[in-house]
Parts: structure tokens; sequence; C-alpha cells
């Protein structure tokens, strides 16, 4: 479980880093949502979030679902908080340190 958190870190992190090898992934375009491209990458780190909530136990992964939809208001306009990407996968990366470490 603990590779799969650092997975999500080292995901979270190549999104702010430059990485000549991996900065591809952040050019293929698949689609625009609202004004917005949303490249592979996204796509990716999208999918090892929704993976880190389901890992979740109970009262987290129900508390995780609510941020992911309110994540997903907010990056189609209907919510506006800034940062608000941000606090969510922080929010994920400390619930599945503490679901790992068994204080949760």
């Amino acid at each position: 479980m603990m590779f799969f958190v650092a997975a999500l870190v080292v995901l979270w992190f190549l999104g702010y880093i430059s990485i000549p090898g991996l900065s591809v992934l952040q050019h293929i375009i698949l689609f625009n949502l609202n004004g917005r491209s949303v490249s592979l990458w996204d796509t990716i780190i999208f999918c090892v979030i929704l993976w880190a909530v389901n890992v979740l136990p109970s009262p987290m992964r129900q508390i995780g679902w609510l941020l992911v939809v309110l994540w997903l208001l907010g990056l189609v306009g209907i919510i506006a908080i800034a940062n608000f990407t941000s606090v969510i996968v922080w929010a994920v990366i400390i619930g599945l340190v503490l679901a790992a470490l068994k204080l949760i």
C-alpha cells in the first residue's frame, strides 16, 4: 500500500517538476472541459486518486468520495475555492498515510 501512496505523491509532484522524458504525457491533450485542456497526465492522476479513495477504510472512503465530488464540481466551475485541488490531493495523501499506519 505504501508503494501506491508513494506513486500518488510522485505523480502529483511530477505535475510541477519538469522531467524531460515524462513531459510528453503532459502535452497529449485528450479533450477540453469548460475551457480547460485535459491531458493524458491529468487522466492518469485522476485514476490514481480514484484508486486511492477506494483503498481507504470505510469512514475515510466516504469523506474521500465527498472530496472527489467537490473537486469535480470545482473543476467545472460550480464551486470556486482557491487551491481546492491541492487541498483535495493532500487530504487523500494524508488519509492514505494514516490508513497505512493504522491510525484510523
